[in-house]
């Protein structure tokens, strides 16, 4: 996955999460509105990753820590990654994503 998302920002391709995000954090003080639908999409998004977990047998509460653990790694050094034009902060985190998925 980190691989692939890697491989598309070096590709200069559209992050839709990437477009939301700044679009959250501007709306955050100008139009509550936007923002909360920002939220909603947020909030879908990261119960993605708690419904893997749960699927692989883990308690909700564990799948819920790691869900958000690996969200916001992956969606931090995807925004850094963007900020730079760099593919590096991506894959870094990697090994760390490793630790998260045992």
């Amino acid at each position: 996955m980190i691989n692939g998302l890697a491989k598309h920002l070096l590709d200069n391709q559209h992050f839709a999460s990437l477009t939301l995000s700044m679009i959250g954090i501007e709306s955050a003080y100008l139009d509550p509105s936007i923002h909360e639908k920002c939220k909603e999409i947020y909030i879908s998004w990261q119960q993605l990753y708690v419904d893997q977990f749960l699927k692989f047998g883990y308690e909700k509460e564990e799948a819920v820590e790691r869900a958000q653990s690996i969200f916001g790694i992956i969606h931090g050094a995807l925004i850094s990654s963007w900020i730079k034009q760099s593919n590096e902060d991506l894959l870094l985190v990697k090994n760390t994503l490793k630790y998260l998925m045992k």
